[in-house]
């Protein structure tokens, strides 16, 4: 950590956004001017002092990007050691330690153990703030400053197009057609396609939900004749096209919050 000793004849003073650049803290030390960008100086201040001093807490990363700066943070501010970091869900058994949640999946997850929350970038829907609060509603609930091109970038890599998942349906039609699970069924797409296996994971799941899959004694199989259903009746397509919208409204309740609308 570097650390600065300031005389009285030195300044600090906060620099306002401008020109598409966000707000800074400059110092004047001496003959030396240091800018910081405001944005990490929240994000530092406010992990450091919660997992710290607050008690346990559950760090949650919603964007690869937001996950590669917690990280970097982390091993800069020298709290690694003391974070149990994780994939889709927190670890189930008791933990000593603070927690980070990469791309979580908030249904799978137990919080109860923890008395601080901390959803370090975007949230990808505004709901997720009272999800977490209804599944604890002891702890303290944080959220650094959002950063909205992170979700723009994670929302820009999903397929939400309706030719999307038509081309993904004829050529999962084109395959054997039956399988020993969904995951095979999505690696058989994959192979097919050479879409990316998130992309036919996800296909794959709105198929089921459609009943142009269905499951059986003998395993997956792809239906002969599948029933006429429109692609917005399958939940997860509706919420595939839900996400930007839901992000707005998240990046919108934010400032509000913070009165910076």
């Amino acid at each position: 950590m570097n650390r600065y000793i300031l005389i009285p004849e030195d300044t600090i003073r906060v620099l306002p956004p401008e020109d598409g650049a966000e707000a800074a803290v400059e110092v004047f030390c001496s003959r030396t001017v240091i800018f910081f960008d405001i944005s990490q100086i929240q994000d530092v201040c406010l992990i450091h002092n919660v997992l710290s001093n607050r008690g346990r807490a559950d760090a949650l990363c919603f964007t690869a990007a937001g996950a590669k700066r917690l990280c970097a943070l982390l091993k800069a501010r020298g709290i690694w050691n003391r974070m149990d970091v994780s994939f889709g869900s927190n670890a189930k058994s008791i933990c000593a330690y603070n927690a980070a949640v990469l791309a979580p999946n908030i249904a799978d997850m137990d919080i109860s153990r923890y008395k601080n929350i901390i959803v370090f970038d975007t949230a990808t829907s505004s709901g997720i703030p009272g999800a977490l609060r209804q599944m604890n509603g002891d702890a303290a609930l944080y959220a650094t400053k959002p950063n909205a091109a992170e979700t723009e970038e994670l929302i820009a890599g999903i397929p939400r197009d309706r030719a999307d998942f038509i081309a993904l349906y004829k050529a999962l039609r084109c395959t054997v057609g039956k399988f020993y699970n969904i995951n095979a069924m999505a690696d058989a797409l994959c192979a097919a396609t050479n879409a990316p296996r998130c992309h036919c994971a996800l296909a794959v799941d709105v198929f089921y939900e459609l009943g142009f899959v269905t499951k059986g004694s003998g395993g997956i199989r792809v239906e002969k004749d599948p029933p006429k259903r429109s692609l917005e009746e399958s939940r997860t397509f509706f919420a595939l096209n839900s996400l930007k919208e839901m992000n707005d409204m998240y990046l919108q309740l934010y400032e509000e919050a913070n009165h910076e609308a």
